[in-house]
């Protein structure tokens, strides 16, 4: 396949400027044109070549191949190109997951050595923040997927839910009981659930593992999500289930799934808890 001329140019001053109306103006064309030859383009490759997001364009990675080969002779435009798209989906390159660290603690350990460890050219890094920061990330293509809590239904995300966990209240009962309660003030219905304990003294800790490490010497309630508890034989359930949210695996619906994303949704997928 060769692509016209026209959309060889239009798509170069995209790729430059990552702005249509920017790339319009410095052509000398309607932004109209530019987008009609766009998605042209992208139908003959069969190839998303830039994310649309509210900062912008994105260049994907197909985008960014075919920059680099638009620069070599034409005569060698089927032979190198489709060689790189071929390579392009073998098991390599380097991805990033998002997640929270007490989320990463639970489920990373169930698939994160298999992805680092199976192919020597494939690379996943962890991205650690908060349940809304990820979502934005992901939909704004920053980073490549995420695991959250509770996610926003967005038509531009793919939900998987991973499992359920439950915020519950518990006590170190091999300590003398204490009129107070640590609790994450990052915790969903963080005030609405501490309206239950009015008499007792509040102290906020913005991280449930030192949460956790606290209870082995505190006699004080503590509100913890069972997967965290869970891992302190000292602690025991107070109080019943105060809220229980949903763990999903998320990510854009517009990424280029190459073999590589394929096989790192698959094993993320496979282990649900």
């Amino acid at each position: 396949m060769t692509p016209l001329k026209k959309e060889y140019s239009y798509f170069n001053m995209l790729a430059s400027t990552l702005n249509m109306s920017e790339a319009a103006e410095k052509l000398g064309v309607g932004q109209a044109a530019i987008s009609k030859s766009l998605k042209n383009l992208e139908l003959q490759l069969g190839e998303i070549l830039f994310y649309r997001t509210n900062r912008g364009l994105v260049i994907t990675e197909s985008g960014q191949v075919l920059r680099k080969h638009l620069t070599y002779l034409s005569q060698y435009w089927g032979d190198n190109f489709e060689k790189e798209r071929v390579e392009k989906d073998e098991f390599r390159g380097r991805f990033t997951i998002g997640a929270h660290q007490t989320i990463a603690v639970t489920h990373f350990p169930l698939f994160f050595p298999a992805l680092n460890e199976q192919f020597e050219q494939l690379s996943c890094f962890p991205v650690f923040g908060n349940s809304r920061e990820l979502t934005k990330k992901v939909l704004n293509f920053e980073i490549d997927c995420a695991i959250v809590v509770n996610p926003t239904l967005h038509p531009d995300l793919i939900i998987s839910k991973m499992s359920q966990e439950k915020v519950q209240t518990y006590r170190n009962e091999d300590l003398s009981p204490q009129d107070i309660v640590y609790y994450n003030p990052e915790m969903i219905l963080a005030e609405k659930i501490l309206k239950k304990y009015k008499d007792y003294k509040f102290i906020a800790v913005a991280d449930y593992e030192v949460l956790s490490q606290v209870s082995e010497t505190s006699g004080g309630l503590f509100l913890l999500p069972n997967p965290v508890a869970q891992r302190k034989n000292c602690l025991k359930v107070i109080d019943k289930c105060l809220l229980e949210v949903d763990v999903c695996f998320i990510y854009h619906s517009q990424k280029y799934k190459s073999q590589s994303f394929k096989y790192i949704i698959d094993t993320i997928k496979k282990q649900k808890k």
